[in-house]
């Protein structure tokens, strides 16, 4: 990547980041995203040297100022979406330990709190332990339920799984609910979350999608999004 184009981080807030964007073809000095977490500049980079491609090569017209302003409008449902703000609930549809790194870091670098309620369902055939390993040491809470769907991996089972792995890293200050329901596991971490704290609802997408269409339009399922 850096042989064809180079990317340089300018600015770091909750639901912006700019970077400087250096191509063979023309340097871009500020592009804005609202998307959070390092991984969308690079991504955001990638897309940006696909399209300066097409341009030059395919005669593709893009106006730049058109470019600029669609890449600041992109938007990736369940993908660290914010969809409440009193309390702040993040959702994000990370289900693997490569997700959960991404997650874990996205959340270290870009969000301010005081606590985090971290609220998780998972299918049965995922990788669980090293997921937990990226996620355990920055929880204060975790929520254990369950997704709709017959693949679904026991509250109950993960919770056992989660309180083995905190022993060994020491944190025996993180308080783990189980709830397989996962509107009343809802019900509780809202009731947890203070103003300046975050809640983080994560995993399947199968939960993401309910509890995404839940909060934002009082629907059951929005499996499908």
């Amino acid at each position: 990547m850096n042989e064809a184009f180079r990317y340089e981080t300018l600015s770091v807030r909750e639901n912006e980041q700019k970077f400087r964007f250096t191509g063979p073809f023309r340097e871009f000095p500020e592009v804005t995203i609202s998307m959070n977490g390092p991984h969308q500049i690079k991504n955001a980079a990638v897309a940006l040297m696909t399209i300066e491609v097409l341009r030059q090569y395919y005669a593709m017209i893009v106006e730049e100022e058109d470019l600029l302003r669609a890449m600041n409008a992109t938007q990736w449902p369940g993908r660290l979406e914010l969809i409440s703000t009193h309390p702040r609930i993040l959702i994000d549809g990370a289900h693997n330990p490569e997700g959960a790194e991404t997650l874990a870091s996205a959340i270290k670098t870009t969000y301010s709190y005081k606590k985090l309620h971290l609220m998780m369902g998972m299918l049965s055939n995922k990788n669980h332990t090293e997921y937990f390993r990226h996620i355990l040491p920055i929880v204060d809470t975790l929520i254990l339920t369950e997704p709709v769907w017959f693949k679904k991996a026991g509250a109950a089972g993960l919770a056992s799984l989660a309180r083995t792995l905190l022993e060994e890293i020491g944190r025996t200050d993180v308080e783990v609910i189980v709830e397989p329901n996962w509107k009343t596991a809802l019900e509780i971490m809202n009731r947890l979350t203070a103003q300046d704290d975050l809640a983080v609802v994560t995993g399947t997408l199968y939960l993401i999608g309910d509890v995404r269409s839940w909060i934002k339009h009082q629907s059951d399922s929005e499996k499908g999004w």
